[in-house]
């Protein structure tokens, strides 16, 4: 596969910015793993953002210092996979999640405090029949307290919910609110459904 530069650029963008680092503490990070070049202070800013716009070749040097720091594959680094290890293709194709919930989940997995008891609960939420219904509050939530609709950037303003066997006309703000309380509620009736087992079952 031939290297584009740009992209491999625009990656180690990218990776800075899933972890929201400066390049100031990007260049602090290489400074630690990159001996053979000065890369504190400003000088590490500058070879940072050199990097970061194609201003400077990306030697293996460094794209393994990126693919160390960042816990992803030399081919992600390169721009050559989108997929940040081989690894998670299939769990992408399969599930459809992102690279960044992948990690989400085996580091909660790998959580020392939590002793399986955290993978536990998140696998207890998702298997849980009222999951969907969880997401689906949470999805209304999001869309009815968006900045577009509550500034009026869409015509409509309102909406009709059945309350009580009556339909009431409530403002967006007010279906938000309503949305997010069912949520808090069905997550919570998730909570004491989850068995007191996998793991250690102190508060931590």
């Amino acid at each position: 596969m031939k290297y584009d530069s740009k992209k491999a650029s625009e990656r180690l963008r990218d990776l800075r910015k899933s972890r929201n680092l400066s390049q100031s503490e990007m260049g602090g990070m290489l400074a630690a793993v990159i001996t053979e070049r000065v890369l504190d202070s400003e000088n590490g800013k500058n070879t940072v953002s050199q990097l970061e716009r194609n201003a400077r070749g990306i030697t293996l040097e460094y794209a393994f210092a990126y693919a160390d720091l960042f816990d992803v594959s030399l081919d992600y680094v390169l721009g050559h996979t989108d997929d940040w290890t081989p690894d998670n293709k299939n769990a992408k194709e399969a599930t459809g999640l992102t690279d960044a919930s992948i990690r989400k989940i085996r580091e909660i997995g790998n959580n020392a405090y939590g002793y399986g008891r955290h993978l536990h609960i998140l696998n207890s939420i998702i298997e849980n029949n009222e999951f969907s219904s969880l997401i689906n509050k949470l999805n209304r939530y999001s869309i009815f307290s968006s900045t577009e609709l509550q500034e009026g950037v869409y015509s409509k303003k309102s909406e009709s919910l059945l309350f009580e066997t009556r339909e009431v006309t409530v403002s967006y703000e007010t279906f938000a609110a309503v949305s997010l309380y069912e949520a808090c509620d069905i997550l919570k009736s998730i909570a004491k459904s989850i068995p007191l087992e996998g793991g250690d079952t102190s508060a931590t």
